[in-house]
């Protein structure tokens, strides 16, 4: 997640919605992409802010649903990881740098 957020976030405001913007244009369109980039963060955020109970033999969280959350949100960050840093590769450059565009209706 670190590495996503470097990639595709600037600043700390609106992560996930930079994140979910900002990879459908380098990666493209997917159907489920949002809504698992939605649960891939919001783990990381109950995780890292302390909305989540950590399964370990002191408590009794649920320890087989933490893990399997755990694992599919690692899996899935590496693999939008692994996919944004080919992207760069196959287009040759080293950074990602983002412009605004204003579309006004008619």
């Amino acid at each position: 997640m670190i590495g996503l957020e470097a990639l595709y976030a600037d600043g700390a405001q609106g992560v996930m919605q930079q994140l979910i913007g900002k990879s459908r244009l380098l990666l493209g369109e997917h159907q489920k992409s949002k809504r698992l980039i939605q649960s891939m963060y919001q783990y990381r955020s109950r995780l890292l802010h302390g909305d989540m109970k950590i399964a370990n033999r002191f408590n009794e969280a649920d320890a087989e649903g933490y893990f399997s959350e755990s694992y599919d949100s690692g899996l899935l960050a590496t693999a939008v990881l692994v996919a944004s840093l080919q992207q760069l590769v196959k287009r040759d450059t080293q950074t990602l740098g983002w412009d605004y565009c204003l579309k006004l209706g008619e």
